[in-house]
């Protein structure tokens, strides 16, 4: 089966190795996207790669994992913040990494939770 041109998306590199796993474990090919080098378009593969990897990158879908609370946003992020508006800005910060990822989608964009959603999908 052709997986090229899909690639799925998580905040972290901990989630990115985690969906790896699961998909070769039922069966899924992929190809984690490295920092620091090229992407390749392996037809037979689906990509997987940080938020941050796929900035200036497009795919024909996209699939966001884990787009759980306490990853999107992203916990440590959030913390200790000294005042509202540096809260406001981080969560900003936050929804726009996300939007960044998902308009990496060509054609489709699908974003998947598990456990608690989101808050930043609620808005």
């Amino acid at each position: 089966m052709p997986y090229s041109h899909t690639c799925v998306v998580a905040r972290t590199n901990n989630e990115v190795i985690a969906i790896q796993r699961l998909l070769n474990a039922i069966g899924i090919p992929s190809s984690q996207i490295q920092p620091n080098k090229p992407a390749t378009n392996n037809e037979n593969s689906v990509q997987i790669a940080t938020v941050h990897r796929i900035k200036g990158l497009e795919f024909d879908q996209i699939f966001f994992g884990s787009a759980n609370e306490g990853l999107v946003p992203l916990n440590y992020a959030m913390e200790n913040k000294a005042d509202e508006t540096s809260r406001y800005e981080s969560e900003t910060e936050e929804r726009a990494l996300m939007f960044v990822a998902i308009t990496r989608a060509r054609k489709a964009a699908y974003v998947l939770s598990y456990g608690v959603q989101s808050s930043l999908l609620n808005h």
